[in-house]
């Protein structure tokens, strides 16, 4: 059985706030652990820093994603106005 387009951009905002929560934790770790690391670790800490400016920017990126599924699953909920041409121009004699 074939799913609706609807159906798939429900899956798909599914997977993305998943996906989300699961960057969320994975960031907050990194972060963790770079206020863990005793001095001397500046390498780690640096390494760790980019991983966390890295996470960032994925949890944005995927918040773009996640607001365009929405609007594709609201846009699929609305009743579709139908197309309708604009009356033909006349010509005033």
């Amino acid at each position: 059985m074939s799913k609706t387009v609807l159906e798939r951009v429900a899956a798909i905002a599914t997977v993305l706030e998943q996906l989300a929560f699961d960057i969320e934790i994975i960031r907050k770790g990194t972060e963790a652990l770079i206020s863990a690391l005793p001095k001397g670790c500046e390498i780690h800490r640096c390494v760790l820093q980019e991983q966390a400016s890295a996470l960032e920017r994925i949890s944005i990126t995927l918040g773009m994603a996640q607001a365009t599924a929405e609007r594709l699953k609201k846009e699929g909920t609305a009743p579709q106005q139908a197309f309708t041409s604009p009356p033909a121009c006349q010509k005033n004699n």
